[in-house]
């Protein structure tokens, strides 16, 4: 199938997009009419807007895919965009943020955003959001963050992190080192809160904190790169409530990274996400606790390595990016149906979450999708799937009229046979109604019930993973709540020394199931 990608190039997303999809077996035209010093060159042609408007017209009717980015029509009067409504073929836009992002929409969630000061108009921003709907059916994001400016016009979007070659970059993770490099490489320094930053750091230079700082710009993304390389600790941007691909370079890399992530954009991230979060008022803490803890550099930039691997690769961004190509195509031939809904491509899961039609809000919490495809790049033999059923190694329960009740459980991924790959998993919780909700949180240290019977309560995550209400408010009801956690036993089976179980703010009135399937 034949794929056109256009108008402008974002940060090489365009290009990786085009590398990875070849895997695919698609046959892509990309290009961009917005050059600048970063000189992103790979697998994209660059052209004027003239002549990608002739190259449009001569080659649209071969086209399968109509893949745009930034929100903007090709042709000044948008003859395309009337050209690809007619054309019964799959259109997706992709849009990026500072072409949706509002500022009266920014500020409802993020008092940060009043400090940008790098905002197109809001009646500009609607235009081109409207413009847009009456010509593409679905659209693709970045992260939860830009979803809020779209959700108001399109019925389906696509959060679609971005990407990186991350085959291709070698980590080199932080030393133990008394000048440690922070790096900063602000594109927009307005943007990204530069000011801000290199405020703080001069106070803490002040106060007798050792490092060196260095502010990369002017340089294309090639030489930018080879400073990351040399860096301790990269920051990003500490405004707008989201990271930029600068992350995602630097987590290549093996570097801890400082970003501002909005509450409830991190509570929608993977719970093994290391990037150390921070605002113009929490960047101080954060890059004391840093400096002072040099231990800690290398575990950091090793956990952000493999996250990077896990959810950036360009070749597992092709694979969702194949996924909803696919899907588009059924939906708009009728062979498939959806919901008003928002897709969470996200490492190998895609999260479901429901879009209230009328209100237009994002459901907090989403379940898997059944029957998705896995995400490779070559097709492998696949087995028949294998139901295997997990109960406690461990477990307390405790009821406290004062403290509330607690259930501690844990389960021994090691009963998985080696050689199985996890499909999916639900953890089955039978539990006492009542009128509070039920939070399930993952521990984070190691623990044992003689300890807990001491009051000696092991730490557990700030937030917690899954949170539910149960209607019936009867105290003594029995209810059994069902949870998709495939995300978390997958970790769990790769790092088992790390999974030291959960706690639930509720009593369990029997044991707990994990409901595993597998291949092998």
């Amino acid at each position: 199938m034949k794929v056109f990608q256009g108008p402008i190039e974002i940060a090489g997303q365009m290009g990786l997009n085009t590398k990875g999809l070849q895997q695919h077996g698609y046959d892509v035209a990309s290009y961009n009419v917005e050059q600048n010093y970063l000189g992103y060159k790979q697998n994209i042609q660059q052209v004027s807007k003239e002549g990608l408007n002739q190259i449009f017209q001569e080659t649209k009717d071969s086209i399968d895919i109509f893949h745009y980015h930034y929100g903007d029509p090709i042709h000044p009067q948008g003859q395309d965009f009337t050209y690809l409504k007619q054309s019964g073929k799959v259109r997706i836009m992709q849009f990026w943020g500072n072409d949706v992002r509002s500022e009266a929409a920014a500020l409802t969630k993020n008092p940060y955003a009043s400090l940008i000061d790098l905002f197109q108009s809001d009646q500009d921003i609607g235009n081109r959001l409207k413009l847009a709907q009456q010509t593409f059916d679905a659209c693709i994001v970045q992260d939860f963050e830009v979803a809020d400016y779209v959700r108001p016009y399109f019925n389906r979007i696509y959060v679609l992190p971005v990407g990186a070659d991350v085959s291709a970059m070698h980590p080199v993770y932080p030393t133990n080192r008394p000048d440690p490099l922070i790096v900063h490489a602000p594109t927009h320094p307005y943007f990204k809160g530069t000011s801000y930053i290199e405020e703080i750091l001069e106070e803490l230079r002040a106060q007798g904190y050792a490092f060196r700082y260095e502010r990369v710009q002017g340089l294309t993304n090639d030489e930018a790169l080879e400073v990351y390389k040399r860096s301790d600790l990269v920051i990003d941007q500490i405004l707008c409530g989201s990271h930029g691909v600068l992350t995602v370079e630097a987590m290549a890399l093996g570097k801890p990274v400082v970003a501002y992530l909005r509450e409830d954009v991190q509570y929608r991230m993977p719970v093994d996400q290391p990037i150390l979060s921070a605002n113009p008022s929490t960047l101080r803490t954060v890059m004391r606790n840093f400096l002072t803890q040099p231990k800690e550099w290398e575990g950091i930039g090793r956990r952000a390595r493999a996250y990077a691997e896990k959810y950036h690769d360009v070749n597992v961004i092709a694979g969702h990016l194949n996924w909803i190509y696919q899907r588009e195509y059924r939906l708009l031939t009728g062979q498939d149906s959806a919901e008003p809904e928002v897709i969470h491509c996200m490492g190998p899961d895609r999260i479901r979450y429901a879009l209230h039609p009328a209100s237009r809000r994002i459901a907090l919490e989403g379940t898997a999708l059944e029957g998705q495809a896995p995400i490779r790049v070559r097709e492998s033999v696949q087995h028949a799937p294998h139901s295997i059923v997990l109960t406690p190694n461990r477990m307390y329960r405790t009821r406290s009229k004062k403290a509330g009740a607690r259930s501690y459980f844990s389960f021994n991924m090691a009963q998985i046979p080696a050689g199985y790959e996890i499909v999916h998993a639900q953890l089955q919780l039978p539990l006492l109604a009542g009128k509070k909700p039920v939070r399930v949180y993952r521990v984070r240290e190691g623990w044992d019930r003689a300890g807990i019977a001491k009051r000696k309560r092991p730490k557990r995550m700030p937030k917690p993973m899954f949170r539910a209400r149960m209607p019936i408010r009867s105290k003594r009801v029995k209810r059994s709540l069902e949870w998709d956690c495939t995300s978390l036993a997958r970790m769990w089976a790769e790092d088992q020394m790390g999974n030291h179980g959960l706690v639930v703010s509720k009593y369990v009135w029997q044991q707990p199931r994990l409901v595993i399937t597998a291949n092998g």
